[in-house]
Order: C-alpha cells, then sequence, then structure tokens
C-alpha cells in the first residue's frame, strides 16, 4: 500500500488539523479536565513506565535524569510532506537548487529545532511539546510561500502527482489494479520525466 499526498491541497487540510488535535491533548486537555496530558500519559507508559514503540527517546543533555520524545506521528506527517516535494522534484526535474524537497528538509529540521528550544524553556509548563506545533508551520508553510512566490503553486494545489512505479504508471489515490488509462503520447511523456524510456 502506497500512502502519499496527491497535491498540497490535502496537505493543506490535513496537517493544520492534526496540529490542533496535538495542541489540544497536550495543552487544552489538561486544562479541562484537570489532569495530565492524555499525549504524555500514552507516550510515558503511565503508571507503568511502559513506554509503547510510538516515540523516539532523546536525552536531555541540561538534566541527565530526563528525556524528551518525539512520536512517530511528528515523523511520518511531515514526512508526507517531504516526500510530496521530492515527487513533485522528480516529475518536474527540478535541480538540486529549485528543489522544493531540501528546502523542506531544511524546514523540517528547523521545526525540530524550535520544538527542542520550546522544550528545553518549558513552554506551556507540561514537560512536554506538540511538535508538530513548530513542524506544521515551518513545512507547510515554507513549501506554500516558496511555491507562491515560484509560480508553482497553483500546479501543486489542483493537480495530483502520478505514482510512477518502474515502467507501470497508476492514478494518484487508486489502487494497484486500477492503471491510469492515458494516450500512450502522456504515458512516454511521465515516463520520460521520471528518467525512463
Amino acid at each position: 500500500m502506497l500512502l502519499k499526498l496527491p497535491n498540497i491541497k490535502i496537505a493543506c487540510i490535513l496537517l493544520p488539523l492534526i496540529m490542533m488535535y496535538d495542541v489540544f491533548f497536550v495543552y487544552i486537555q489538561p486544562l479541562i479536565f484537570h489532569n495530565e496530558s492524555v499525549m504524555k500519559k500514552v507516550a510515558t507508559g503511565g503508571d507503568t513506565h511502559e513506554i509503547l514503540p510510538m516515540a523516539l527517546i532523546v536525552p536531555n543533555f541540561s538534566n541527565p535524569d530526563s528525556y524528551s520524545m518525539l512520536g512517530y506521528g511528528d515523523i511520518v506527517l511531515p514526512g508526507l510532506l517531504l516526500v510530496y516535494a521530492a515527487s513533485f522534484d522528480e516529475i518536474n526535474r527540478l535541480t538540486w537548487f529549485r528543489s522544493y524537497f531540501f528546502l523542506e528538509v531544511s524546514s523540517y529540521v528547523l521545526g525540530l529545532v524550535l520544538t527542542l528550544g520550546a522544550l528545553a524553556l518549558d513552554i506551556g509548563g507540561q514537560g512536554g511539546q506538540p511538535a508538530l506545533l513548530y513542524l506544521v508551520p515551518c513545512t507547510l508553510g515554507t513549501i506554500l510561500v516558496t511555491s507562491g512566490v515560484r509560480g508553482d503553486l497553483k500546479n501543486m494545489f489542483y493537480s495530483s502527482l502520478p505514482t510512477v512505479v518502474g515502467k507501470d504508471v497508476w492514478p494518484s489515490g487508486g489502487n494497484d489494479d486500477e492503471r491510469l488509462e492515458q494516450s500512450g503520447e502522456d504515458q512516454s511523456l511521465l515516463l520520460a520525466a521520471h528518467g525512463e524510456d
């Protein structure tokens, strides 16, 4: 099963909604129910302290007895946008200088640095941070602004990238049995853009 974003429009809906979900359960839910964040409790194992394999644990260098966690969702969801950027670069044969992928990797690293800074400053007083609060604006904001300046935003927003695997072309959002029905000329253009003959 291949999971990918077909266009930026889906990212503009999905990523902010999941960011709000993350912020709610880290900052707002403890205020409403007067208890510890459910997200933090699940990630740390609650009373059993048995950590589920859903987070990367990073040592806190300022306090050796504590650690920071980065959930897999904080890696995978912005990672979908990075994969989209790499696909867009490949299909449109963008050079590394104009590459959206390298720009997205840089903005993801910036988002992680901001997250670690917020952890160090203990913003919100929860001892944890909704990493998507920093990652989504950095990654999604960067690609939206840059593609707008370069004139690619309309193409990214409304088009749907095909999935090219070897010499087979599948429609975006389709399954393996649904072949893209295009003329030989259109398929040749897609394959040529992907470096196939």
